[in-house]
């Protein structure tokens, strides 16, 4: 299986916040390329992966399986964000930080 290393990863909880619901919907992983051993990204490309499904601790990194069965390899030192599914809509297409996602939220909201 070929794998994906990252940087400045954040694993990200996305919530259904439409209407009068409030459910966990899953959680993506936000990172920027540092080495890919499948040639679908060049280094420094910044990605938002599907959903992750399995978090393995192995050595002194995490290994984050998707349901698209793909493997990422991050350091244990990541961020943690939550937003909506339509910030995360904004985000994918964007290709925004999720902490700047945060900001804009605020922003939208004052």
């Amino acid at each position: 299986m070929f794998r994906i290393y990252l940087e400045e990863a954040s694993i990200v909880t996305v919530i259904d916040c439409s209407e009068t619901k409030n459910e966990y919907l899953g959680e993506v992983l936000f990172g920027v390329i540092k080495e890919d051993e499948s040639f679908r990204y060049r280094p420094f490309e910044q990605v938002t992966t599907s959903k992750i499904v399995e978090v393995l601790e192995v050595d002194d990194k995490l290994e984050i399986n998707t349901i698209n069965g793909t493997c990422y390899i991050i350091d244990k030192e990541l961020s943690f964000f939550a937003i909506t599914a339509e910030e995360l809509v904004i985000m994918k297409a964007g290709q925004y930080l999720p902490s700047r996602i945060i900001q804009l939220r605020t922003k939208h909201y004052l």
